[in-house]
């Protein structure tokens, strides 16, 4: 027999009497604290009272670098990891994704015939397993994160009414195990956020569930190269980014927050966008000072990065104090780091993990 997708008129299937129960359990786990691989775990347990197996795993798919990486794994998974994470299973996880949530759970039996997943249907035959399920997790927002494959047991394959069950629970499962879940909690914390990232250590840029894209977060862009610098110095740090508007210049502030870790993605802050705010009457020059103050700049050395001369930078320094209502420069400093008005001079900066 070959393996076959669920069709979507088995959701009108009469569910398991213990299905509240399965989705309540599930929904505590997917909104339990702690690492996405501990959840997964959890996961893994809480489906061997739906569907007996002999081995499961969770995998999930690394977009930045489109390998399959398995999470977490139960009692025989360790021998098949090969099978989850080579080359026919990522072919077999492009096939779950395209099929979308409306077909999220899958069934390969062992036997002839080409299989809708002919990699797992494969491997069935190889190892001589009886069948496998796999549940493909997609997000309440349609992410597809990677899948749930549980493999052999003493049961038959699940029927319709345990397969529309876990088709179910899958949204719930994919919550659970969503490496990005904390860092878009973190933006979830920036009031008027209009946009943002998670930022790789590769430098690559991760769409935020529930959160739009922007031009200026696309990877490579001198926001996120600047922000790569910004978060492997400092946890959180607000910087104005200029633009111009007709013959004005504009401001967006870019928030930056360091991120814990969040395996199998290597993110390592997220980049949040965010109207300017109040410039207390600031004007560009007056702002690029500040900011050289705030790195630590001398007058002379203010006066060489901006070609301008050093008397010049102290009569704009006389005026930028009463407009934050500083005494020194150590206050314009403090002040314009705690109203996010940081000014920063790329070309001061340089790469991550250097002085400057």
């Amino acid at each position: 027999m070959g393996s076959s997708a669920d069709a979507p008129t088995e959701g009108r299937a009469v569910p398991d009497p213990g299905a509240a129960a399965h989705a309540l359990a599930v929904g505590r786990i997917a909104s339990a604290p702690g690492l996405p691989v501990l959840r997964a775990g959890a996961v893994l347990d809480r489906l061997r009272r739906l569907v007996p197996y002999e081995a499961g795993a969770v995998v999930l798919l690394v977009p930045q670098t489109r390998l399959l990486v398995t999470v977490a794994e139960r009692d025989g998974a360790g021998r098949l990891r090969t099978a989850a994470t080579g080359r026919a299973a990522l072919r077999d996880s492009d096939r779950i994704a395209a099929c979308g949530p409306a077909a999220a759970v899958h069934v390969c039996h062992h036997g002839d015939g080409p299989g809708h997943l002919p990699g797992w249907r494969h491997h069935l035959g190889r190892s001589g397993l009886p069948h496998a399920v796999l549940v493909g997790l997609f997000t309440s927002g349609r992410r597809y994160l990677g899948f749930v494959v549980l493999l052999g047991g003493a049961a038959p394959s699940p029927p319709p009414a345990v397969r529309a069950l876990l088709r179910g629970l899958a949204p719930s499962m994919a919550d659970a195990v969503d490496p990005l879940r904390a860092p878009a909690a973190a933006a979830e914390l920036l009031a008027g956020c209009t946009a943002g990232v998670a930022l790789c250590r590769s430098g690559r840029a991760l769409p935020l569930p529930g959160l739009p894209g922007h031009s200026s977060l696309r990877t490579g862009s001198p926001v996120l190269v600047l922000a790569a610098v910004i978060a492997a110095r400092t946890a959180h740090l607000d910087f104005l980014q200029p633009s111009t508007v007709g013959q004005r210049s504009a401001y967006t502030r870019v928030t930056v927050l360091s991120c814990g870790p969040c395996p199998p993605y290597d993110v390592v802050a997220v980049v949040l966008l965010s109207p300017a705010g109040e410039l207390y009457g600031l004007t560009r020059r007056e702002l690029q000072i500040a900011g050289l103050v705030v790195e630590g700049c001398t007058n002379q050395r203010i006066a060489s990065t901006l070609h301008i001369a050093e008397r010049t930078v102290a009569a704009h320094i006389e005026h930028v104090l009463p407009k934050l209502g500083a005494a020194s420069r150590t206050q314009i400093a403090v002040r314009v780091l705690a109203r996010g008005l940081y000014l920063p001079n790329p070309a001061r900066l340089g790469p991550p993990g250097t002085d400057t």
